[in-house]
């Protein structure tokens, strides 16, 4: 038996963004700081990837179930003159869901709302009370979108096709109003490209804000790069990570066999059996998981 030890390649950039680095350390600095066992509540899910998640759980942090829980735990804590946190997801909330929140009496907020995102909320405002119809390219499920359209009414659209379709009924409605076209932060720059163009084509002078995280962007020229130097990919990160899901996509159009995996208890026995393997990883997938990975690979590596 001749005995080949597996090349793994990680992408140049990869893993935890700014914001959802700056959003777990808000989570688990403030379960730090909790007393007498009260959870520390987040707002939806923190972040994209349920191994983060699972980890914030085993330090007291808990996805929010309703209000009426929120309640009864911030009475329960008032009997011991403790209040309780809710640390608002990374993808934004609402303004009509914060201040729900912020309402209950012993109830203190955690902003960790992405700044990117924030920005972007306040700017979707500001676009629309000056008069701009405004466009916004996304999946209309998506946290961030939910968020944002709270501060102001928009037209969602996720492909260059419904933006082609919503565009002629605008223009049919009126052609001379002023448009404007922001984007999800974790979407693909070539979908708001190929977006932007087809809103062009019909209102030419529509404001284009630049949206697209630049981490996004890293992240999707590393993975790109990466499939030219490797025979596979493995790529990790939350099933549910827009951006993670578009690591996925462009790696399978480079031809290269592709898995995308939560962690290393996934990875499928058939990726062992390639020479060199590279690995990139979601915005919201934690370090310590890519290593796990990365290790589970160089230990089995390839025999012949």
């Amino acid at each position: 038996m001749i005995l080949y030890i597996m090349k793994v390649i990680r992408a140049r950039a990869m893993g935890y963004c700014a914001g959802v680095r700056r959003a777990m350390e808000i989570a688990l600095r403030e379960s730090a700081l909790r007393e007498c066992g009260f959870p520390v509540f987040t707002e939806g899910r923190l972040i994209h990837n349920p191994k983060a998640l699972e980890s914030l759980k085993a330090h007291g942090v808990r996805e929010l179930d309703s209000v009426s829980d929120l309640q009864r735990s911030a009475l329960s804590a008032a009997d011991y003159g403790r209040g309780i946190t809710v640390v608002l997801r990374a993808h934004g909330v609402t303004p009509e869901r914060e201040a729900e929140l912020s309402a209950i009496r012993g109830v203190r907020i955690a902003d960790a709302t992405c700044p990117k995102v924030k920005n972007n909320q306040l700017k979707a405002r500001y676009l629309v009370e000056n008069g701009f119809c405004l466009f916004l390219a996304g999946e209309k499920s998506h946290a961030e979108i939910v968020g944002l359209m709270g501060y102001a009414d928009c037209i969602v659209v996720e492909t260059a096709d419904e933006a082609r379709r919503e565009s002629e009924k605008l223009f049919h409605i009126s052609r001379y109003v002023k448009t404007a076209l922001m984007g999800q932060t974790t979407l693909s720059p070539a979908v708001y490209d190929a977006v932007t163009s087809t809103i062009r084509e019909i209102f030419p002078n529509t404001l284009v804000i630049d949206t697209v995280c630049s981490a996004t962007k890293d992240r999707q020229d590393a993975t790109e790069k990466l499939c030219a130097f490797v025979d596979a990919v493995v790529v990790i990160g939350g099933k549910e990570s827009a951006n993670t899901r578009g690591l996925f996509h462009l790696a399978k159009a480079s031809g290269k066999a592709v898995y995308l995996i939560e962690d290393a208890d996934e990875l499928p026995t058939e990726v062992f059996a390639y020479e060199t393997v590279g690995v990139s990883a979601g915005a919201s997938t934690p370090d310590e998981i890519i290593d796990e990975v990365e290790n589970h690979l160089m230990r089995r590596g390839k025999c012949q």
